[in-house]
């Protein structure tokens, strides 16, 4: 998660990420993304990176670069299914985090503040998925603590 300066656009933030991955060694065959990256330069900064942009399209607006090639594979498909879910994350940590509108000044605190509430999702989201087994151990000890066992 990338906290920036408001003045800086999503699509440069973007763009920088990827290029620290790739500096990094990172290796990237594809890049998922929603309709507010459906923009030119973007499109056009991932096909130089040889990149496929499975971004969301934006219903009559044609971009060079992003077409039937692109969004006619079923990688395309799935990517968009995948994003909707990555999607969920960030809208629980705006509105139920309380990010959308942070009430801290400077980049280090929103920062901090963003690690901690991920990290609370990240909490939230282990325990649903862990709920079965914790009421099957839960269960177990129960039995045992009234059995005498």
């Amino acid at each position: 998660m990338l906290v920036t300066q408001a003045t800086q656009t999503e699509t440069s933030a973007a763009e920088s990420l990827v290029q620290q991955w790739l500096a990094s060694g990172g290796k990237m065959k594809s890049l998922g993304a929603d309709k507010g990256y459906h923009t030119g330069p973007m499109v056009e900064f991932l096909r130089a990176e040889r990149i496929a942009p499975h971004i969301a399209m934006i219903t009559g607006r044609k971009t060079p670069g992003l077409d039937r090639r692109t969004t006619g594979r079923s990688g395309y498909k799935m990517s968009q299914v995948r994003r909707k879910l990555v999607e969920e994350i960030f809208g629980w940590i705006k509105v139920v985090g309380g990010i959308r509108k942070s009430r801290l000044v400077g980049l280090v605190k929103t920062s901090a503040a963003t690690i901690l509430v991920s990290a609370a999702f990240n909490l939230v989201r282990m325990l649903s998925l862990w709920r079965p087994q914790v009421a099957w151990w839960l269960g177990k000890a129960e039995k045992c603590l009234f059995d005498g066992v």
